[in-house]
């Protein structure tokens, strides 16, 4: 099996392949290591991250990503909440 098993969901979801993750590794790890960081210095209180972009530019594939790896890799709890959720109607969504 890949080292990218786990990720197996978050692939399909997306319509990616492997070969993202070899490239979110490279780009994204710096991310995940302050996220990972500002958790550990404050426990106590919830990290809220937001993404900015334009439509298209891969928000919420980043996000995804991001909560994927904090959960699989390092057993962090976190959710993915998009504004879309809040002003757009279930079916418009």
């Amino acid at each position: 099996m890949s080292k990218y098993g786990l990720y197996a969901p978050f692939l399909k979801q997306h319509q990616l392949t492997e070969a993202y993750l070899v490239q979110a590794e490279q780009w994204f790890a710096p991310l995940v290591n302050e996220t990972l960081s500002l958790l550990s210095a404050a426990p106590e209180k919830t990290l809220v991250i937001g993404i900015n972009g334009c439509q298209g530019s891969g928000k919420s594939t980043l996000a995804n990503y991001l909560r994927t790896t904090l959960v699989l890799a390092h057993n962090v709890e976190s959710i993915c909440v998009s504004l879309d959720d809040f002003y757009l109607t279930k079916n418009d969504r």
